[in-house]
């Protein structure tokens, strides 16, 4: 089994369409279980979710932007809309959302995450603390 930080350098590797594809196929897998649990607010989870994704560094890539739209398939604006709200309230709302998550669950949520963190080629360390936490929960 690989260490973290290898997984972690897997994903770094990657190329961006391959990032892209895994991210939608984590998307798809969290759907059904993030519809049940919120019903009327699935957008809002996702965009609490993809804010903490790009916010965890305090620095979004042009390349994260655009990664995001494609995965939304959203234009750029409401990338920004989505950036703008990140908060520490967003964040630890992502993190009770794991632990109420089933395990099943877990792993593509944490994938999601970690696909945007490393389209840009790198994850920081700030992004692999956030990560890792999740992973703990």
């Amino acid at each position: 089994m690989a260490s973290w930080e290898e997984t972690m350098q897997q994903l770094v590797n990657e190329d961006y369409e391959t990032l892209l594809e895994m991210a939608k196929e984590a998307l798809r897998m969290t759907m059904p279980e993030i519809r049940r649990l919120y019903p009327n607010e699935h957008a809002k989870v996702y965009y609490y979710i993809l804010s903490t994704a790009l916010g965890a560094d305090g620095d979004l890539t042009d390349l994260e932007k655009c990664f995001v739209s494609e995965l939304l398939d959203i234009p750029m604006q409401s990338v920004k809309s989505i950036v703008a709200g990140y908060s520490k309230e967003a964040t630890e709302f992502v993190n009770h959302l794991v632990d109420y998550l089933p395990v099943e669950q877990r792993a593509p949520l944490i994938m999601l995450i970690a696909c945007v963190a490393a389209c840009d080629e790198t994850i920081s360390r700030d992004e692999n603390a956030f990560l890792k936490k999740l992973m703990e929960e």
